[in-house]
């Protein structure tokens, strides 16, 4: 972004516009102070297409401000707070484009602008997980260089005390960028491009080991009939933190207090157009995990809230396998939050990217990032673009059972063309329980899409379950090879 200085002084509209089609020189530090941009407004940022372009920042309370992107221009007034946001037409893909700002004796100028496709990118480790500790990372990374394809990694930020500022900027996808920028992230905007053809913006917002609450906008939890104690948790941490910096001490852990992620890493963004959103969080709420079930949803629906788009996709990841196999259905908190996961397909336009099958035992964090990043832009492709993915856009889902004397017939969603098993066997990891509600091992077989399901050790099955353990073993999946995720048939 560079500045210059306009030494006329005070122009009318058109005059000002005439000097932003000049070339931008050096302006002084000390004139610089007035205008500013937001941080994710800057050099080599991607726009969204087809929805209204808005800018923001601060300058000189009172002060009036000119712009210019590409053909389109807008006026702007700086309110008595310092802060200023403007609206212009959307813009088709393409560019790139540039920007050009003038107020009083200021100009700036931000280049190198594409118009595309625009996802968040959010979550705990997972999603934070950078391209070179993924899989075969040495040859992805090498061949990651595509102008089209552009970063932006907001600065880990958990400030409790004045206004959030948000820190970052754009860059090109090349191997240094790629290299440090979400794997999960990179692969699906990698998708995105090659099947759309249009620039793709990331914006990478995560925090390792984070729960859901802090991403949660605060005021969602005012009132509410089952969260409203974390609005209670929330004052609280934030008096003790504060007492904490007026005794001249760095309080810790205040990425765990409920909002405060949001407040710094999120809700700076909230004016910035999106498509979508896709998110791979849930390790650090896998104790809590029937409250995940009302948590999640919240947090989503305060997300959407913020931007003004009850439409807003949010695409997200159920939880992958992970600790030692189990020998029977003995359960799992896991599996629990996975259910919770499920439970948010509930809300309209979400998608989820079942991973029952590639997470690792012995590893929080999974190498496999291309198949998640993949998983995901296939729903995006499918749901968002309504794009022919050639199958089913994700795995198969549980719909619906029906007990026929002593089997149970399971119905799934997403098994358009028939289901399978991964391995020509027999499908594995059923199990279905009688009166007394204790789960045996069932034998399955398929017909057609749907799974029939009974034991020798039940003759009156009332529930059914599938994979519902920490890491099953698992080989259902529909004819995309898409695995089938884990359900209970009740709770």
């Amino acid at each position: 972004m560079k500045r210059i200085l306009d030494p006329v002084g005070c122009w009318g509209l058109l005059a000002l516009f005439m000097i932003l089609a000049m070339p931008a020189a050096t302006l002084s530090a000390n004139a610089a102070a007035e205008l500013r941009l937001a941080a994710v407004i800057s050099d080599g940022m991607v726009l969204q297409q087809g929805l209204p372009v808005r800018l923001w920042g601060s300058g000189s309370p009172g002060a009036s401000i000119m712009l210019k992107l590409g053909p389109e221009k807008a006026t702007a007034t700086v309110g008595q707070d310092g802060k200023w946001q403007c609206e212009l037409p959307a813009l088709r893909d393409g560019g790139p484009i540039a920007l050009e700002i003038a107020s009083g004796n200021e100009r700036l100028s931000v280049g190198d602008i594409l118009v595309g496709e625009v996802w968040l990118c959010s979550g705990q480790s997972n999603m934070h997980w950078p391209l070179k500790k993924s899989a075969n990372a040495k040859s992805v990374i090498a061949a990651a260089d595509n102008t089209e394809i552009r970063f932006f990694t907001v600065a880990q930020n958990a400030s409790v005390e004045g206004e959030p500022s948000l820190e970052g900027k754009w860059e090109v996808c090349q191997p240094d960028s790629a290299a440090e920028f979400s794997a999960i992230a990179y692969y699906f905007g990698k998708q995105l491009h090659e099947s759309l053809d249009v620039p793709v913006g990331l914006i990478g917002s995560s925090w390792g080991g984070t729960a859901a609450a802090p991403w949660t906008a605060p005021e969602a939890f005012e009132g509410h009939p089952q969260l409203g104690y974390l609005a209670k948790t929330r004052s609280g941490n934030l008096r003790k933190a504060s007492k904490q910096i007026a005794a001249g001490q760095e309080p810790k852990g205040t990425q765990r207090i409920p909002g405060v992620l949001y407040d710094n890493m999120i809700r700076p963004l909230v004016f910035f157009g999106l498509r979508g959103v896709i998110w791979y969080q849930g390790e650090s709420n896998v104790k809590q995990a029937s409250q995940y079930a009302v948590l999640f949803p919240t947090l989503i629906e305060s997300w959407r809230s913020a931007w003004g788009r009850q439409d807003l996709p949010f695409l997200f990841v159920q939880l992958p396998n992970y600790r030692e196999k189990q020998s029977g259905p003995k359960g799992s908190q896991w599996a629990e939050l996975r259910e919770s996961q499920f439970k948010t397909l509930e809300l309209p336009n979400t998608g989820m990217a079942v991973t029952i099958d590639i997470g690792e035992a012995n590893d929080l964090h999974p190498k496999n990032k291309k198949d998640v990043g993949e998983r995901l832009a296939r729903i995006a492709l499918h749901d968002v673009y309504g794009i022919d993915v050639k199958g089913p856009a994700t795995g198969p889902l549980f719909s619906a059972c029906d007990i026929k004397g002593n089997e149970v017939v399971v119905s799934f969603d997403y098994a358009e063309g028939g289901l399978k098993t991964i391995d020509g066997m027999a499908p594995k990891a059923f199990a279905v329980a009688g009166q007394d509600g204790q789960f045996v091992s069932a034998d399955a077989r398929i017909e057609n899409n749907t799974v029939i399901v009974s034991s020798s050790e039940i003759t009156s099955p009332v529930a059914v379950r599938y994979a519902w353990e920490g890491n099953p073993e698992v080989n259902l999946v529909n004819q995309a090879n898409l695995p089938a995720s884990p359900f209970r048939s009740s709770s």
